[in-house]
């Protein structure tokens, strides 16, 4: 066998090896684009039993796709981040409308020399379960929000849009995995969802 063809034997296996990697995030800045997927959610709420005195539980779950557009935020810094997500879970018993469609800004707060770490202020918001776009807001008041973080690779974000409801996102490659729980008064009980998205080329 001559010397190329074992070049390009050994191209070829690179090639294989490689396929599926993904390039390692090394600074905690959001990536720009758009993704898209599916999720799963499990929604688990108080309701009244026969007994007197007594409360019962109602649990659910189902599938969904799921969409995340990051874009700019027009003025102030230039890493502030347009988050828009939508999920189009269709009609649920004891779920507002059929859809949750969020917009989050997000801007960065100074956070030191630490590039693996961004920390955000949430400055406005909006959120809408029907097919009118959600009306945005002053955000929530406080230092911080969300916090961006470099792990083995991976970045990883974490919004916490108001109490009891907060999101998960992490981006690996051109694969987002997306976790959230929804529970502003736990003793009624919590909306779970694991998302599954990719980014669109």
């Amino acid at each position: 066998m001559t010397t190329r063809s074992w070049v390009g034997i050994a191209s070829l296996g690179v090639l294989v090896v490689c396929v599926g990697c993904a390039t390692p995030y090394k600074h905690a800045v959001l990536p720009l684009g758009e993704w898209n997927g599916s999720g799963h959610f499990v929604s688990a709420t108080a309701a009244s039993s026969e007994e007197e005195g007594e409360m019962g539980l109602k649990t659910f779950d189902g599938n969904y796709p799921t969409s995340l557009k990051i874009e700019p935020a027009p003025g102030g810094h230039t890493d502030g981040r347009r988050l828009e997500i939508l999920s189009q879970r269709g009609k649920q018993e004891g779920m507002e409308g059929d859809r949750t469609h969020l917009i989050a800004y997000l801007e960065p707060v100074d956070s030191g020399d630490n590039d693996r770490l961004t920390v955000y202020r949430l400055t406005k918001g909006g959120l809408s379960f029907d097919e009118n776009p959600p009306d945005v807001d002053e955000g929530p008041e406080g230092p911080a929000h969300a916090s961006c973080l470099v792990v083995d690779g991976d970045l990883v974000l974490r919004i916490h849009y108001m109490e009891g409801f907060v999101d998960t996102f992490r981006f690996h490659g051109d694969v987002l995995n997306k976790d959230g729980t929804y529970s502003p008064e736990i003793e009624e009980g919590f909306i779970h969802w694991s998302e599954k998205l990719r980014r669109q080329q």
